[in-house]
Parts: structure tokens; C-alpha cells; sequence
């Protein structure tokens, strides 16, 4: 092992280490910045894949060389990343431009070579990409190249499944809440028409009561006249 291969090693175990700890935003950007360190090179990206049609990217970070810039959303469509997504890793080690002349980003970068490798979660499913480009030809340490990948590839996978699984639990715990809204709501309509229910029988309970002895009155009125009548004509003969 020589010098320079040894102080590679311990560089990427330093680089490993110091990502390890982090999550979301902070690892990303730690991730493409250490990335980019470690191969050399100007630019590195991470980015998920999202469900669109046309296929779409959302890049999580991305490293320009001296700062990160601001997360954007790409299709994927005549660019290298549609490759990594379609095939799996990808290094081209020059000429990248006339190579996919309808990716105007690579033109906008003055990228020269480029190399990516898809992020697959641990269903197989291929959730986002790592991508590394520069202004000059790649080195031809290929293979050293696809290892570091694979090393920041398997740790930004865990990181993103996390995410998802976060983003839907979030989304299940929004549901839940508003299915409880919705339940309390019902109950709270159950008991005002119980109480609705209650109040019309009482209601009706004493409107009997009181019809009774009204309807008795009602019945007995011609009665009491024909009586009336007689008391009177009799205080006449009284009289």
C-alpha cells in the first residue's frame, strides 16, 4: 500500500465517520461535499427519483465547488441521470456534452465527465441517484471511483428510506387525526339528536298529560251549560 493510497483510506474513513451521525438536509450536503472531496472533481448531487410522468429528479444537494445551490427539480429525459435510472451505475469520462447534447445543465456546468450510481432502497425499488461531474476528464481509476460511490451510495438509500418512511408516518398521522376530527364530530351529532329524541318524547309526554284533562273540559262544556241553565232557571223560581 503506498502513501498516497493509505492516506485515501484514512481520508474516507475520517469522511465516513463524519457523515454518520447526520440526517436530512445536514447529511445530504455534507455527503456531496465530502463526495466531491475525496473524487476530486467540481460538482456532486444527490437526488430522488419522483413518481411524475414525464420521470422527474429533486435534487436533495448539490455541491458546485466552493458552495451548495439552491435544490431544484429536473427531468430526467435526455440527460446521463436517465442512463444511471435505467441502467444502473454510469461513468463517462469525457466528452459528456456531445454525448447528451439536449441536457443543457452539462453545457451551463462546462461538465467534461460524469459518473452516477442509482440509490436502490431495500426493497429494490431505485429511489434517487448520486451524481459527480467535472470540468476536466475523469481520472482513470474507474474502479476506485465506483467504490466510493457505493460506499456514500448505501448510506444516503438508508437515509432517504428514513425520510419516506418519516414523510409517511407524518402523512398516516394526519389521517388518523382528521378520521378522529370526523369521529368526534359524529358523536358529538349522535348525542345532539339523542338529545333531540329525549327532548321530543318528553315534550310529547306532556302534551298528553295536558290533552287529557283539556279534551275532558272540552267534553263536558255543553254539559255544564245544559247545568248552568237549570241552577239558574231554578234560583228564578226561588226568587
Amino acid at each position: 500500500m503506498t502513501i498516497d493510497n493509505f492516506d485515501w483510506e484514512y481520508n474516507l474513513k475520517l469522511i465516513v465517520a463524519g457523515i454518520a451521525l447526520k440526517i436530512g438536509r445536514e447529511f445530504f450536503q455534507a455527503c456531496v461535499e465530502y463526495l466531491a472531496q475525496v473524487l476530486q472533481i467540481k460538482y456532486a448531487l444527490i437526488a430522488e427519483f419522483l413518481d411524475t410522468d414525464p420521470p422527474q429528479a429533486r435534487v436533495l444537494a448539490f455541491w458546485s465547488g466552493d458552495d451548495f445551490i439552491p435544490n431544484f427539480e429536473y427531468e430526467l429525459c435526455g440527460t446521463p441521470c436517465d442512463n444511471v435510472y435505467e441502467t444502473g451505475i454510469k461513468i463517462y469520462p469525457h466528452s459528456i456534452q456531445q454525448l447528451f447534447p439536449e441536457d443543457r445543465d452539462l453545457l451551463t456546468l462546462e461538465a467534461e465527465g460524469y459518473l452516477g450510481i442509482p440509490i436502490i432502497d431495500s426493497h429494490g425499488k431505485n429511489i434517487g441517484h448520486i451524481a459527480a461531474l467535472d470540468t476536466k476528464p475523469l481520472k482513470h481509476n474507474y474502479e476506485e471511483q465506483k467504490s466510493i460511490l457505493k460506499i456514500f451510495f448505501a448510506r444516503s438509500a438508508a437515509e432517504i428510506e428514513r425520510i419516506l418512511a418519516e414523510k409517511a408516518l407524518k402523512q398516516q398521522n394526519i389521517y388518523l387525526q382528521e378520521t378522529i376530527e370526523k369521529l368526534k364530530k359524529t358523536q358529538s351529532q349522535l348525542i345532539h339528536a339523542e338529545k333531540m329524541s329525549s327532548l321530543g318524547q318528553m315534550v310529547a309526554g306532556v302534551a298528553h298529560e295536558i290533552n287529557n284533562p283539556v279534551n275532558f273540559i272540552s267534553g263536558n262544556l255543553n254539559h255544564v251549560d245544559t247545568y248552568t241553565k237549570y241552577l239558574l232557571n231554578l234560583v228564578d223560581i226561588f226568587q
